[in-house]
């Protein structure tokens, strides 16, 4: 069982990725796709440390954090003293009332649910939603290769800081990076018989469109091509 020590210790490490452009461009393409973001009710769905609500709350949102891990939360509540917050378990039936929310996000979130309780995640999306809403979803897919997001950040580092800066660069997230894929593999571990199970091309369009949404998008890779993020509207 992993307790709150490592939940506690994977979280901050996690945030080590705010230093990965592929994770702040993932962030930035999820901001963009539900518009201006300027006094609209937006709930996180899996919100873990609170990294995009930081930034939808800078950009106006009015945020509501949800998460299963209360030591996520206590980090995001660190970041965003006046931010909602709620502990939840999104396999069960949200807490919102019907056409609650402007629009809802998701990131790395829906992959940690088991497949057979991913329609009931996004039927409560809908519901929760109210007619006109924006629901944004990025989750990486099968063919993920965590070396390539770290790969596209030294590329990107060397063309905007030459060789010697990027290798200083470089040093200040190698550590945390080798943290990461440790407790990666513990949590895999922990859950081999359980909820893991990366995302198919096309299976959140589809659970988009079986939850009723009037409109979805393709989707589009994001995260330095290791995810698919996919939009609709209610």
């Amino acid at each position: 069982m992993l307790d709150s020590n490592f939940w506690n210790s994977y979280f901050r490490t996690y945030d080590a990725l705010n230093l990965i452009e592929p994770y702040r461009n993932l962030l930035q393409s999820i901001y963009h796709k539900i518009g201006t973001a300027e006094g609209m009710k937006v709930l996180d769905a899996g919100s873990g440390s609170g990294n995009l609500a930081v930034l939808l709350k800078n950009n106006g949102a009015l945020v509501t954090g949800l998460d299963w891990s209360k030591e996520g939360l206590d980090l995001m509540a660190l970041k965003l003293p006046a931010i909602r917050i709620i502990q939840h378990d999104l396999n069960k039936s949200l807490p919102f009332s019907d056409n609650d929310f402007d629009a809802i996000v998701s990131n790395n979130t829906i992959y940690a649910i088991k497949p057979e309780n991913r329609p009931g995640v996004f039927r409560e999306f809908y519901r929760t939603l109210k007619p006109g809403g924006k629901l944004v979803v990025s989750n990486v897919h099968q063919n993920f290769k965590p070396w390539s997001i770290y790969w596209a950040h030294i590329k990107f580092e060397l063309k905007r800081s030459g060789l010697i800066k990027t290798a200083a660069v470089v040093c200040t997230f190698i550590v945390p990076t080798v943290k990461m894929f440790w407790y990666n593999y513990l949590i895999r571990k922990e859950n081999s018989n359980s909820s893991f199970a990366f995302l198919n091309a096309g299976e959140q369009q589809k659970l988009m469109k079986n939850a009723g949404f009037s409109f979805v998008s393709d989707d589009q890779l994001v995260y330095a091509g290791q995810a698919y993020l996919t939009y609709a509207i209610k």
